[in-house]
């Protein structure tokens, strides 16, 4: 794959939940990441990117496949963690609605 090579324009990137692969398919994506876009900004220091984004759980073994980019834990941001209860909040509030859950489950499961 020579995309990463490729520096006549931007590239971008998206790998949702990378953790869910299963092993070898996950080992197969990374090393193929690494060998398309690693060594790009070397190569190419006066272009941007590419961009890439990568949503998983923090497992090591993906982070130490991945210590080669520039990584940003989306987690850590406060504006980042109010959207996603928010948005945990409301799922949880239209599951209990549709599955008429007491409001025990309700609260116990907002608190997950």
């Amino acid at each position: 794959m020579e995309m990463g090579a490729d520096s006549s324009c931007e590239i971008y990137c998206i790998i949702d939940a990378l953790d869910e692969c299963e092993p070898n398919s996950q080992q197969t994506i990374l090393r193929q990441i690494y060998q398309s876009f690693a060594r790009r900004g070397a190569r190419y220091s006066f272009s941007p990117g590419p961009y890439i984004l990568i949503t998983s759980r923090p497992y090591p073994e993906i982070g130490e496949n991945l210590s080669h980019f520039r990584c940003k834990d989306l987690g850590s941001y406060s504006a980042v963690k109010k959207d996603i209860k928010i948005m945990i909040d409301e799922k949880v509030h239209d599951l209990s609605k549709r599955k008429n859950y007491p409001k025990r489950v309700i609260e116990e499961v907002s608190q997950i």
